[in-house]
């Protein structure tokens, strides 16, 4: 099998970085020089193991645009991206902007002019919802004119090679002339058309659709797909709803698309921002080596990794594990793993590498093997709050968390003697480290299971 022709990383701005981010409402965006080191980092490693872009989320904004668009750029915050940008340039990966599509960033559009949506709900997540201050209604011309502007001020302002768009993640108005329209319809007239607005006027602008919050498993949502795909460079289908629909769906739906179809390999394992970087340790190789093996086999051709620290072992080890699956998609998982184990641990001998990969494996199995199958977005610490949240990842262990427990005493027992024979001790002793305090979490978790 070939390389995959998207290989994609996609984070907000700060998941990637190398100090927990406190204090404010998730997502927090804030960019300053430790932003810069961090994305620098980032790009060496994404070039030398094979990724050729990435969608960052917060390059200017959150929750909400300012009215008046250009105040979210401040002159420091200017310097900042610029030099991501360049650097992303540089070093060949593509910059794409993560971009709202008639939601996520709104809110104080439509607080200020509330002529562009329509207080009558939204559909987000399979469910209705009561208020509605983030989504804009299709059917308000003045909610397409802001659409054209912010597009316009992302593209000519802040010079992204390329937009991701989102419209399903903080759900869609649900007004009683939107809800006549199917989800995937109303999704698919939205996206086209800002992706169409998007090729008249910035031909040269990569695009891509990212569906978290959408469902492609229904074949009569076909055509829609197909008028929405004619825009695009890739779609990316969040979860793998295509595949789980059995049979030769996604390959049938790959076929039909006029581009190139993607995953973000079902389970999505999202960094904390606010947790020191020492807090977790769980790769997951097989889960996402197998869903990359699967979507090649299918025909697709795009894949989002969602990027993390690098001064965290699970993402310096899985991002170039990942990036080596994408550019062989042929590679077994211990292939790819074994490489990567070599980059930051330095083996002494093959021996001891292949006894790391295996240990990596068991790692993963300790965990996943007590919640699969995984679909969806895994957290570590809930997205709301201001602080450091718990660790929630561990309540979807149930009744298993103290035999993942007494698993993990027994895989950094066996970790601490590999260790003695790696050359990078700094890494191994990190970790240590992070065994140690996913020991402490689980402690924590079943004296607080108790009161």
């Amino acid at each position: 099998m070939i390389p995959l022709p998207h290989r994609m990383l996609l984070d907000w701005i700060n998941d990637v970085s190398s100090s927990p981010r406190k204090g404010k409402r998730w997502p927090i965006i804030d960019a300053d020089e430790q932003t810069l080191r961090d994305y620098t980092d980032l790009f060496r490693v994404a070039r030398d193991w094979g990724y050729n872009g990435i969608t960052i989320w917060g390059l200017y904004v959150d929750h909400a645009w300012p009215v008046d668009l250009e105040s979210c750029i401040t002159p420091q915050r200017r310097r900042i991206i610029d030099a991501i940008l360049e650097e992303g340039r540089r070093q060949g990966i593509a910059v794409y902007s993560g971009l709202g599509v008639y939601t996520w960033g709104f809110e104080e559009i439509i607080r200020a002019h509330p002529e562009v949506a329509r207080n009558e709900g939204r559909w987000c997540w399979g469910r209705f919802v009561e208020s509605n201050g983030v989504a804009m209604c299709y059917h308000q011309p003045a909610a397409r004119e802001w659409m054209r502007r912010i597009i316009d001020f992302a593209v000519k302002k802040i010079g992204v090679a390329g937009l991701g768009f989102q419209s399903a993640d903080q759900g869609r108005c649900y007004c009683s002339q939107c809800k006549q329209l199917g989800h995937m319809q109303y999704h698919a007239l939205v996206n086209a058309e800002a992706a169409a607005y998007v090729r008249r006027h910035h031909p040269h602008v990569k695009l891509s659709v990212s569906g978290w919050g959408m469902n492609f498993n229904e074949e009569a949502d076909f055509p829609y797909l197909k008028e929405m795909a004619q825009h695009l460079d890739f779609i990316t289908d969040v979860s793998d709803q295509a595949a789980d629909k059995g049979g030769d769906f996604r390959r049938k739906l790959v076929q039909y698309l006029p581009c190139a179809f993607g995953s973000l390999g079902g389970a999505v394992v999202v960094p904390p921002q606010r947790w020191e970087r020492d807090r977790w340790f769980l790769p997951h190789a097989q889960l996402t080596g197998s869903n990359i093996r699967h979507l090649a086999l299918d025909g697709g051709r795009a894949f989002e990794f969602f990027a993390g620290p690098m001064n965290n072992p699970q993402y310096d080890i899985m991002t170039r594990c990942v990036g080596r699956l994408l550019t062989h998609p042929d590679d077994a998982v211990e292939r790819a793993l074994g490489l990567a184990v070599e980059d930051v641990l330095v083996p002494e001998t093959s021996a001891v590498r292949d006894s790391l990969v295996q240990w990596l494996l068991d790692v993963e199995r300790a965990y996943f093997s007590h919640i699969a199958p995984v679909r969806g977005q895994l957290d570590f610490e809930p997205l709301v709050g201001d602080h450091a949240g718990p660790p929630v990842y561990l309540d979807r262990l149930g009744d298993k968390l103290a035999a993942f427990a007494v698993e993990m005493t027994r895989l950094q027992q066996q970790f601490q003697l590999l260790s003695r024979q790696c050359r990078q001790k700094e890494k191994a002793s990190l970790i240590d480290r992070c065994l140690t305090n996913i020991q402490k979490d689980v402690a924590w978790r079943v004296a607080n299971s108790k009161t």
